[in-house]
């Protein structure tokens, strides 16, 4: 009894075996070709972790396709030829389903990269192949398939007029992808909705405005309303910042100071096209200008027009240029010679004030201090302008009025920051006294005012002042002295400053200034001076 049982089990196990031998061999192509399109599905996984739900569908067409291997298995073996025939048929429509996602996958997202964003015209091609390879594989089962169409007409004629909208979404959205009219990371504007183009869905588009505010714009009225693309061909937007200019000053000179004013200013496009500058119009009582440049970052675009227009507010009041009052504005001020003289007072020795904490004018007497209180201009910086440039021609001294400014020396293509100077501090006076070129930049730092003296005007104060002019030099040796320690750890070359000649600094600011060496009396003074005495 016990052989019989073991002889029976064994037939059992062979039977089995070749049932699965037999379902193996029957679908091989099938099998094949479903092992190559998980290989292409793992690809898409790892190579494009974003797209990993497009994988997701195809994996789990294979997965119910594979769950339907058992149950044909044991169909077969138990000889129920109508069930395995059915089962048989339904896993030809998961295994072909499936095979026609993965080579949606492969031609959409592996092959043809530019036709990824055509989220819905992929979903369409997939759909109508696998429902066209469902129909081949029905009717070689021999299922009538008229009947169904027969069926249906009704069902389809009423669910047509119900998605009769959702229809028109679906087939605007794939105009809309196929023209490549906007793609996602766009900014776009459609009617009175400026946003960024987040994502292009079947039914309608979604727009994330500089709000962050998520709007949701179905595509049949995004296919009726007119499109501006800022993003689109050239990846930057033009814009325009207005401002307005007295008619005495020249053209030129106004554009030249604008431009300077923009130039280095970040997000801003400074290779070509470059910003320029250009007047719009003449109006009654001034010129009406305009600034135009290419944004980079078009998600900053107002706090970028401000910074222009800061910029120009700032360069436009420093060189004296007017910016017109509007002509309706009338302003009534009652002046009086007493009033104007106390208000010129006060404002002399503030100024002298200043000028007596700068240790290089030390040996100036109240004279002057008030001949260089009363002639020096003031000019006023932006947070992030530079004042003067290094390598640049110079022949001005800066007095810090208000703020503070930092002090930048580049060696090597590296600008790095030596010092910062705040109120009462001073800056540029080699370039005043010996005609050097600026040996650093100096950049304001927030709203900075500035007291500047100039080479003319000094040389009104140092004329026929031989004397003044040696102890002026011994003061800025020292100091260049000073200057040259900061910055001798980031070249050595500025080391030399330390051993220049005190008598051949002396010669070089005298012939700058046109100062003529006198002769001296027995007792050593100078004989200007002591003519003065």
């Amino acid at each position: 009894m016990l052989f019989c049982a073991i002889v029976s089990s064994l037939s059992l196990h062979r039977g089995l075996w070749g049932t699965v031998r037999h379902e193996l061999y029957q679908h091989e192509a099938a099998h094949a070709a479903a092992l190559v399109a998980l290989l292409v599905l793992l690809v898409a996984w790892l190579a494009f972790p974003h797209e990993r739900d497009r994988v997701r569908t195809p994996a789990f067409f294979f997965f119910l396709y594979v769950a339907t291997l058992p149950l044909r298995i044991y169909l077969d073996y138990r000889g129920l030829a109508g069930e395995l025939e059915a089962a048989t048929i339904a896993a030809s429509i998961l295994v072909s389903t499936a095979i026609v996602a993965s080579a949606g996958v492969l031609l959409f997202d592996l092959l043809a990269r530019r036709l990824a964003r055509m989220r819905i015209l992929r979903d369409v091609v997939v759909m109508v192949t696998s429902a066209i390879v469902t129909i081949v594989i029905l009717s070689r089962a021999g299922v009538n398939l008229m009947s169904l169409v027969t069926t249906s007409a009704v069902v389809s004629v009423v669910v047509g007029l119900a998605l009769q909208d959702t229809l028109g979404n679906v087939l605007s959205g794939v105009a809309v992808q196929l023209e490549t009219s906007i793609s996602p990371g766009d900014w776009v504007q459609i009617g009175e909705l400026k946003g960024q183009v987040s994502e292009i869905r079947w039914r309608s588009t979604t727009l994330v405005t500089r709000n962050d505010e998520l709007v949701v714009v179905p595509h049949s009225l995004l296919a009726k309303s007119v499109i501006v693309n800022s993003t689109q061909p050239f990846g930057r937007q033009r814009r325009w910042v207005y401002f307005d200019v007295h008619y005495r000053h020249p053209p030129n000179e106004v554009q030249r100071v604008v431009l300077e004013a923009i130039a280095g200013l970040p997000n801003v496009e400074h290779a070509e096209p470059a910003p320029d500058a250009v007047i719009m119009g003449m109006e009654q009582d001034h010129a009406r200008w305009a600034v135009r440049y290419r944004l980079l970052d078009l998600r900053r675009d107002d706090a970028t027009d401000s910074e222009v227009r800061k910029r120009i507010w700032y360069a436009l009041r420093r060189t004296g240029i007017e910016i017109p009052y509007p002509s309706r504005n009338v302003f009534v001020t009652e002046l009086n010679q007493e009033r104007e003289q106390t208000k010129s007072d006060r404002e002399r020795e503030r100024r002298k004030a200043s000028l007596r904490g700068i240790d290089l004018l030390a040996p100036l007497g109240d004279a002057e201090l008030t001949h260089l209180a009363d002639r020096m201009r003031c000019e006023l910086y932006g947070n992030g302008e530079r004042v003067i440039r290094q390598g640049d021609e110079g022949d001005s001294l800066y007095l810090v009025r208000r703020g503070s400014v930092a002090i930048l020396v580049e060696l090597d293509g590296v600008e790095r920051e030596v010092a910062a100077l705040g109120e009462d501090d001073f800056f540029g006076e080699m370039s005043l006294m010996t005609g050097e070129r600026r040996h650093a930049t100096v950049v304001a730092r927030g709203d900075v005012e500035c007291y500047v003296i100039d080479r003319p005007l000094f040389q009104e104060v140092l004329a026929g002042r031989e004397s003044l002019v040696n102890e002026i030099t011994g003061l800025l040796v020292s100091r260049r002295q000073v200057l040259a320690g900061k910055v001798a750890e980031l070249d050595a070359a500025v080391a030399r400053l330390r051993d220049e000649d005190h008598a051949d600094l002396v010669a070089r600011i005298k012939h700058l200034f046109g100062i003529r060496a006198r002769p001296r009396d027995d007792d050593g003074s100078d004989g200007a001076r002591s003519a003065e005495g």
